[in-house]
This record gives structure tokens, C-alpha cells and sequence, in this order.
């Protein structure tokens, strides 16, 4: 009858309502015990009981709400979009539960004791824009993984033992040359003493949004290319003292529209005029400001 067939209707778009509002509420949970989970994995696995500011975790962990932890900052579904822990006394290593942070922008991990190498599932965090590490104890290389962080923004690793003593770590094969090219998103590379030798990636100039690239302290060494950053019409800042850079001073750092700031002291240039009007040696520091 008409009747029962409204019952049945009726009866159905109850349980799928209702399957729904199970399948979203599941979810949410999932989602949201999954970040907790890894944020508790990175307070173990780094000594949180003896961080500068550990995080507030009760004794039942059920009813402790991680985005009142803190260094987390959570958006408003729960999900952990920031995890603030630079300065904080962490030490060991990261787990690999790092990347079930999926929802993560930005992560600030730099002046710490960290050890070990950066886990491969750092390259889920897609939406990362800000990573920063420097200033600890990690050793190289950054896994090739990172090239899946499309969005990356700036990248530090300033300061850190990444290659040790080794006379093997090349530009070419330590620096992921998959973060240096005309699509990428990078705007502020903070690469300074880190260890790195080998010579200057010419895709470097082919990066279009690149506002700042700091490679001083190194041990890079040969030439500068001679043409090509002209093409960086957003660089501001460009540090490259303190390596082993020889040969001519580029022309073309008279045509980068935007720069300000060009570090190039104590490399082994030959003497040539300052594009700026002034005679300059390759041992005198080369500070440009317009």
C-alpha cells in the first residue's frame, strides 16, 4: 500500500541520514586521535618530559584535547595546522609518525638537539609552507620526499652537523635539485653552514619567486654563472660568503631588479669592477645595498 511505501521510504532515508552523520562524526575522530596520536609519538620519541615547555597531557589521554597543547595550533575542526616546539630542549629523533600531520602549514622544530635524519614521511605533509630544523644535530641528506611539498615556501636547515666531516657531499647530490626549479614554490632557502661543497646549481636561477637564498659557510666552489639572475626579479637577498667561489663577479647582479642585499666576501673572485661603480677584491667582503 501507499502507506507502507512511505514506512520503507521513510525507514531509508533515516539510516542514510544516519550513516552519513556516523561515516562524518567517524571521521572527524579518526582524523583528529590520528594527529593526537602523532603528537604524542614526536613527545616521546624527542624526551618531551624534559622539554622547556612539555606539553599538558593528563592521565587519561582520551579526555586530553591536543590543541590546548602548547606549540599546537589547531584550526577549527580539531585538525593541527602549526606545531611551534623551536627552543624547547627536544632531543632523540623524529618518529615517522610525523607525517600523519596531514593537515600541517607550518612546522618549527630549529635550536634544539635533534639527531638522526629527517624520516621520508615528512613528504606527506603537502600543505607544509614553513619547515624549519636548523640549529640541530640532524645529518643528511633531506630525503628526496620533500620534493612532494609543493607549497613549501621556506625551508631553514641553517647551522646543523647534515654532513659531517665527509669530503663526498656535493651540491649536486646532497641538495635536492627537485626544490630548485622554474615551478617551484620556494621564496626563502636558509642553507648556511651546512656542509655543502660541489658548485652552484645553475637551476637556481631559474626560480621566479625566490626572495631570499642563503648558501654562506659552505664549501662550494667554481664559478657563478654568468647569466641567469637576471631572472630572479624577486630576489632580495643573496648570501654566498664564506665558500670558495672563484672566477668573474656575474654582470647580471647588476640587472636582478629587486636585490638589496649580495654577500659574497671571503670567496676567491678575481679583482673586477663593481657593478655599482666601485673597484672591488675577491677577499673584501661584497655588501651591496641600493
Amino acid at each position: 500500500t501507499k502507506k507502507q511505501k512511505k514506512t520503507k521510504f521513510g525507514c531509508l532515508m533515516f539510516l542514510v541520514v544516519f550513516s552519513l552523520f556516523f561515516l562524518v562524526s567517524f571521521s572527524k575522530e579518526s582524523s583528529t586521535d590520528q594527529d593526537k596520536n602523532a603528537l604524542l609519538s614526536i613527545y616521546k620519541s624527542t624526551h618531551g618530559d624534559k622539554w622547556r615547555r612539555p606539553f599538558l597531557i593528563s592521565q587519561d589521554q582520551s579526555k586530553t584535547i591536543h590543541c590546548n597543547w602548547d606549540g599546537v595550533f589547531c584550526d577549527t575542526k580539531e585538525r593541527v595546522q602549526g606545531l611551534s616546539l623551536e627552543n624547547n630542549l627536544l632531543s632523540g629523533t623524529l618518529p615517522r609518525d610525523i607525517g600523519d600531520l596531514d593537515q600541517l602549514i607550518f612546522l618549527a622544530l630549529h635550536g634544539n638537539e635533534l639527531t638522526g635524519t629527517i624520516p621520508e614521511e615528512i613528504g606527506k605533509l603537502e600543505k607544509l609552507k614553513r619547515f624549519s630544523i636548523g640549529d640541530n644535530k640532524i645529518t643528511g641528506p633531506l630525503p628526496q620526499t620533500i620534493a612532494n611539498l609543493g607549497n613549501l615556501i621556506r625551508i631553514d636547515i641553517s647551522n646543523s652537523a647534515w654532513y659531517g666531516e665527509s669530503k663526498q657531499n656535493t651540491f649536486f647530490e646532497h641538495l635536492p635539485s627537485f626544490l630548485f626549479h622554474e615551478k617551484s614554490s620556494l621564496e626563502e632557502v636558509w642553507f648556511q653552514n651546512v656542509g655543502f661543497s660541489g658548485e652552484f646549481l645553475v637551476s637556481t636561477t631559474k626560480m621566479p619567486k625566490l626572495r631570499v637564498l642563503n648558501l654562506a659557510g659552505n664549501q662550494l666552489s667554481g664559478t657563478l654563472p654568468q647569466h641567469g639572475f637576471e631572472n630572479l626579479g624577486k630576489l632580495e637577498l643573496l648570501d654566498l660568503s664564506r665558500n670558495k667561489f672563484e672566477g668573474v663577479i656575474p654582470s647580471s647582479f647588476e640587472h636582478t631588479s629587486c636585490l638589496r642585499y649580495l654577500f659574497l666576501e671571503s670567496n676567491k673572485f678575481e679583482q673586477s669592477e663593481n657593478i655599482f661603480g666601485e673597484n672591488i677584491k675577491g677577499e673584501l667582503m661584497f655588501f651591496v645595498s641600493k
